[in-house]
C-alpha cells in the first residue's frame, strides 16, 4: 500500500503539464505531535506546482520536514529531538486581486513519517488543509517570482495519529 502510493504520487508529477509549472520552498514554524503533547518545531518544505484546469486551480506536490528547535540550537544537550518528514498532493484554487496580490488555498492527501519518539518508525496517512496570501511579482508575465505567507495544517488517522500545525514564509518561481 505505502509503495503503492508513492508509485501514484510520482506518476501525477511526471504528467503534469509543463506549461505554468513552478517550483517552491517554504520555511517557518509550528507544532509537530503524535500520541504526545506538542512540541515546538521549525518546518521547511519544498514543492512542485503545475496548473491543471485554467490558471485557476492546479496541483501541488509538496516534500515536509519538521523538527523540534533545540536541533537547530546550539550548545543543546538533548540527545534525541522529535520530528517528521512527509509528503503531500494537494488541490489549490489561486484567486489573484488587483494590486498584484493572491490568495491560495488547498486540500489533499497526505503520508507523515513520524519520528516523535526516538523507538518510533511509522507511517501515517491523513488529509492536509492550507491558505497563503502574498505578492505577485510577475507583473502579469508568465514567469517570475511569488512571495508570501502560509499555514498548513495536516493531520492523519493511522497509527500514531501524528500531525503538525505550519506557519511559514513562502517563495514560488514561476518556469
Amino acid at each position: 500500500m505505502k509503495k503503492n502510493l508513492v508509485i501514484i504520487i510520482i506518476l501525477l508529477a511526471a504528467y503534469i503539464n509543463i506549461k505554468g509549472q513552478s517550483a517552491g520552498v517554504s520555511l517557518g514554524g509550528g507544532l509537530i505531535s503524535s500520541n504526545s503533547p506538542s512540541v515546538s518545531s521549525y518546518s521547511t518544505s519544498i514543492f512542485l506546482e503545475s496548473p491543471v484546469l485554467f490558471n485557476s486551480f492546479s496541483i501541488r506536490l509538496s516534500i515536509l520536514y519538521a523538527a523540534d528547535y533545540n536541533q537547530i540550537l546550539p550548545n543543546s544537550t538533548i540527545k534525541y529531538n522529535p520530528f517528521i518528514k512527509g509528503v503531500s498532493l494537494k488541490g489549490l484554487t489561486t484567486q489573484n486581486y488587483s494590486g498584484s496580490y493572491y490568495l491560495d488555498e488547498g486540500i489533499g492527501l497526505l503520508m507523515i513519517n513520524d519520528r516523535i519518539f526516538n523507538n518510533s518508525d511509522f507511517i501515517d496517512y491523513g488529509f492536509v488543509m492550507s491558505i497563503g496570501a502574498g505578492f505577485d511579482l510577475r507583473n502579469d508575465f508568465p514567469t517570475g517570482f511569488r512571495i508570501g505567507a502560509g499555514v498548513d495544517y495536516g493531520f492523519t488517522f493511522t497509527n500514531t495519529y501524528a500531525n503538525y500545525f505550519s506557519l511559514h514564509l513562502i517563495g514560488q518561481y514561476y518556469f
